[in-house]
């Protein structure tokens, strides 16, 4: 008797704990299952990432599949996002012999830049998101390690 006294306090703090943590219990949003692809002037995109960016809830991210396919998800891989008016950004970089490639522009990659928006009121796998170089080349740089 002494010995389940004595540590119900520690169950008691754990359960309660528990609780609290995020993504748990009743704590999470509603979620709408979305996919789609992107490209950049008329091609795919190959690779990156996208992150979709609700005002008040835990963003959506998926990575860019060859063809420019992704699936957004919030908690897991691919369990959706939060239904509504969301801002996009998109992230495309490869660093390979030295040399960093940029599949996209850099201005994708910030919400305040981007211009790119999406609104998922159910569930879609035709979100599109057209992306341009706007008549630049894409960016390839030398990669410069410091020591």
């Amino acid at each position: 008797m002494n010995l389940r006294l004595r540590h119900a306090p520690v169950f008691g703090a754990l359960l309660c704990g528990l609780a609290l943590l995020p993504g748990c219990g009743e704590g999470r949003p509603a979620l709408v299952k979305a996919s789609g692809s992107i490209i950049i002037d008329g091609k795919a995109l190959e690779k990156g990432y996208i992150q979709v960016l609700p005002a008040n809830a835990r963003p959506a991210t998926a990575t860019i599949k060859p063809g420019g396919q992704f699936v957004l998800g919030t908690f897991t891989e691919d369990d959706g996002v939060v239904p509504g008016k969301h801002k996009v950004t998109v992230v495309s970089v490869d660093e390979a012999n030295g040399m960093r490639t940029f599949g996209c522009p850099a201005s994708y990659g910030d919400p305040l830049t981007s211009g790119l928006e999406i609104t998922v009121d159910e569930p879609t796998d035709t979100l599109l998101l057209q992306l341009s170089w706007k008549g630049q080349k894409p960016v390839v740089e030398k990669v410069i390690k410091e020591f």
